[in-house]
């Protein structure tokens, strides 16, 4: 018997919400449970479609309009490159551990085969809405349309109502405010976060004064709680592109534009979250990508002995034998980030375990040598590994035990890093090759 459609959209609710509460899921079961939540929606909104209109009763809701984007601008346009994915594996991993896991040993063997094909990296385009509507967090609609690049597809094919209800909520709230001329939108919800700051939002000030060569910029639309709460973010823009300091307008909920220029970034699995802006970027501030040899410079431990997760545990005896080789110990909590690039810019070589202290690698100079220390639970992040490849960093990927309560990711935290004697024996044998 098949249940009354009230019935059956509160069991799905609860199943989304079940999902949504699940944690300890191994890379493989995330995917497969984004998915399920994916199929989950789109039932949600047939049945809602029908309650709408009982006349239509569709089967299978209507495929709905391809999102659009405006055109992009003609002196902005960049293209982007492919990178290619040469890089070292050690696995650092004690014999008696998670690598005798079968299961495991599929996941980071599966995900270790994919980091080795070419990457395309996503040319994000400058694009001009009018009359549009720009919310907190970086979505875009012009004339009531959400934009391609500022939404994903599925999700405005599956939540289309709800969106337009956020449209017209934000147009008809008197203290919406309007902003006259062009307002340029460098904004996501991800701003709060230092590696996407850094490498998929700052950069985009670097192609404002290609922007600028067609069409004046009266400011400059920034999420406003990372603005005021995260001094990397002031910092970043401050030191790098001071002349749209006195621009800069701090966004907290939402905004009517009469022209908006934002940078769209359709979201592809199959390309990189980098994107062509931090590449031309870094190119102009750094140099090109290419080397030959490691240039001279300081060798380089970051620990994360100043974070609340992913800590090495017995890091002292760790230190002690890089000390042996020249390495210095380095903490980066509170140092402003022209202290921050300067450090990295100085290394010959970057030894941290995954974390944002990594995005700093962006400044290192072509030719400097990077070590992850990754565990399991991370094998799905290649942010690091496509910075590096991106920059022509040559890259190893060193594999250690966890020490913590989950096999897998739960809410972002991660397990403790276990580097056994034996791991640091052949970890210090690898750094003597690579810096001989």
């Amino acid at each position: 018997m098949v249940p009354p459609r009230s019935e059956r959209l509160r069991q799905l609710r609860q199943e989304i919400r079940a999902l949504r509460a699940a944690s300890g899921l191994s890379p493989a079961e995330r995917v497969a449970q984004r998915e399920r939540r994916v199929a989950l929606r789109q039932e949600i909104a047939r049945l809602e479609a029908a309650d709408a209109d009982p006349a239509a009763a569709p089967v299978l809701a209507p495929a709905p309009e391809p999102l659009r984007a405006p055109p992009a601008l003609r002196h902005a346009v960049t293209t982007a490159r492919t990178i290619e994915r040469q890089f070292e594996v050690l696995d650092l991993r004690s014999a008696d551990s998670e690598r005798a896991d079968p299961e495991v040993q599929a996941v980071v063997e599966r995900f270790l085969r994919r980091y080795q094909q070419p990457l395309p990296l996503t040319a994000d385009q400058p694009r001009i809405a009018h009359e549009a509507l720009v919310l907190a967090g970086g979505l875009v609609w012009e004339r009531g349309e959400p934009l391609l690049g500022t939404f994903p597809p599925s999700a405005v094919s599956r939540r289309r109502p709800a969106i337009d209800r956020r449209y017209q909520e934000a147009i008809d709230d008197p203290a919406t405010p309007r902003l006259p001329g062009l307002s340029v939108v460098i904004e996501r919800s991800t701003a709060r976060n230092y590696f996407h700051w850094m490498t998929e939002q700052l950069p985009r000030f670097h192609r404002l004064r290609a922007v600028e060569a067609e069409t004046a910029i009266d400011r400059i639309l920034v999420l406003g709680s990372a603005w005021e709460e995260l001094s990397f973010v002031r910092e970043s823009v401050a030191t790098f592109f001071p002349q749209y300091l006195d621009r800069i307008h701090p966004l907290h909920t939402a905004a009517r534009c009469e022209h908006a220029l934002y940078f769209d970034q359709p979201r592809d699995e199959r390309k990189s979250r980098l994107c062509s802006s931090i590449d031309h970027w870094l190119e102009a501030l750094v140099g090109p990508c290419s080397a030959d040899g490691p240039p001279p410079g300081r060798l380089l431990y970051v620990s994360r002995r100043d974070a609340r997760t992913r800590l090495l545990l017995d890091e002292s005896a760790w230190c002690e034998q890089l000390a042996t080789l020249g390495f210095e110990v380095v903490t980066l909590a509170g140092l402003p980030v022209t202290a921050q690039q300067q450090l990295f810019s100085s290394a010959r070589c970057v030894i941290s375990a995954h974390g944002a202290n990594l995005t700093n690698i962006m400044f290192c100079r072509p030719g400097t040598q990077v070590v992850e220390l990754m565990t399991a639970q991370f094998i799905d992040r290649a942010s690091y590994l496509n910075l590096s490849m991106m920059r022509g960093l040559p890259y190893t990927l060193a594999l250690v035990d966890q020490d913590g309560p989950h096999q897998w990711l739960t809410e972002n935290t991660g397990n403790s890093l276990r580097l056994g004697e034996q791991g640091r024996q052949r970890l210090i044998h690898h750094l003597r090759s690579r810096l001989a």
